[in-house]
């Protein structure tokens, strides 16, 4: 099983719409499988690790949004 890091979109009820990183989790075939219900923290025993954390939560703001909660694994829009 393989994950990354991606935006989820959420319903908030004190906002109309709240963004928050998360860990995502794909089947063997690409799809998506599931998410981390806490959002990321980015914490390493290092700094190259924690470079790494940044540049893939970077990568993650050019990839498209996804729902989470019961509208997950639909795309936001």
């Amino acid at each position: 099983m393989s994950w990354n890091y991606r935006v989820l979109a959420f319903k908030d009820p004190m906002h109309e719409v709240v963004f928050q990183i998360h860990e995502v989790y794909y089947k063997e075939d690409g799809s998506l499988r599931a998410y981390g219900t806490d959002p990321a923290i980015m914490l390493s025993e290092d700094l190259k690790g924690l470079r790494w954390a940044a540049n893939q939560v970077k990568k993650a703001l050019s990839k498209p949004v996804i729902w989470g909660g019961e509208r997950f694994p639909e795309t936001y829009e």
